[in-house]
């Protein structure tokens, strides 16, 4: 069987799986050179990830829940970090077992502190962005691993339903349908997707506009959004009554389909009949 060797007078024993817990870790053991001790042992944390939502609302909270496979005996400290900037750190055994960063943009909840999770309230803008965790077991070796890094976004949610605007009431088969989708103001401002008796419309059917505010930051302010529709009316496009139904759906993030949680959604439907 292959060993591995690790320096001179050192050697790395085959691939070691220590159970604990019903938890499985990777490890290896040392052995100095023709003895049968052990002078070493270097593991690796086989489950490690951050599990936080992608989206929350100003003024409210969010949970980070670092979730790793090291059982409590084995567990040195946690910590939860804003990029390069330290968040919070758990250290078990040290009293109080934690220690808090002021992070901008939002409050610490210390009272929800432990090896597992950390609260953060009142949520302003500035509470955006990467964050990660990283995860330190003592035993049976001091070993350390970082999470990957998940982003966040704060969002100023929509106040109410969009509207719709034709430039005229009603249409014969082959006439252009025109209209506007006009969404309240948000931040960052939402998508627009247009539906005709529920098919969406093929983007190259539809246009954005401008609402003045990207050459200054797309997120830095609450704005509307503005998608016009313009499509050839065919026989197609009617229902039993010759009516069409038009749909306007503003999302943050961007529409995927109906079965997708939004962290914010809203829709404004009208009819119009054409001859």
């Amino acid at each position: 069987m292959l060993n591995i060797v690790h320096e001179e007078g050192n050697v790395f024993d085959p691939l070691v799986i220590l159970l604990s817990y019903g938890q499985i870790y990777e490890c290896w053991l040392e052995l100095a050179l023709n003895t049968p001790l052990v002078s070493g042992v270097w593991c690796n944390i086989d489950r490690l990830e951050l599990i936080m939502p992608r989206y929350a609302l100003k003024g409210g909270e969010v949970v980070l829940h670092c979730d790793h496979s090291v059982p409590p005996e084995h567990l040195h400290k946690v910590e939860y970090k804003k990029g390069d900037d330290k968040v919070l750190l758990y250290v078990k055994g040290r009293n109080p077992a934690c220690r808090i960063w002021r992070v901008r943009g939002a409050t610490l909840a210390d009272q929800y502190c432990n090896a597992t999770h950390v609260r953060l309230d009142n949520l302003t803008f500035a509470a955006g962005g990467s964050y990660h965790c990283v995860v330190s077991m003592e035993t049976p070796s001091i070993f350390t691993k970082e999470s990957d890094s998940k982003e966040l976004t704060i969002i100023d949610p929509q106040k109410g339903d969009p509207r719709i605007s034709f430039t005229k009431q009603t249409f014969a088969v082959g006439d252009k349908l025109e209209a506007n989708c006009t969404t309240f103001p948000s931040r960052p401002s939402p998508y627009i997707t247009w539906f005709i008796n529920d098919k969406k419309v093929p983007d190259h059917l539809t246009r954005s506009y401008s609402n003045g505010l990207h050459a200054h930051g797309f997120f830095e302010t609450r704005a509307p959004s503005i998608k016009q529709i313009s499509v050839e009316v065919s026989e197609l496009h009617g229902d039993v009554d010759n009516k069409l139904r038009l749909t306007c759906v503003a999302t943050i993030p961007g529409y995927v389909n109906k079965e997708q949680k939004y962290a914010d959604i809203r829709n404004a439907t009208v009819e119009r009949k054409h001859l």
